[in-house]
């Protein structure tokens, strides 16, 4: 690997990896949401079809 390539292969595998990094923190942060909002709607259904709490 000529010492040009190696200079940009460096930071570009870094940023690479930060970026992957903060794809793998969106991704979790969404699959979160979107978890909490399906079973707080699967609690408010059952609630309104069986006036009870969900346990």
């Amino acid at each position: 690997m000529s010492a040009v390539a190696k200079a940009f292969h460096t930071p570009m595998s870094s940023a690479t990896n930060v970026l992957g990094g903060l794809a793998a923190a969106v991704h979790g942060a969404v699959f979160g949401v979107v978890k909490a909002a399906v079973d707080r709607a699967g609690a408010t259904g059952y609630r309104a079809i069986t006036h009870e709490s969900p346990k």
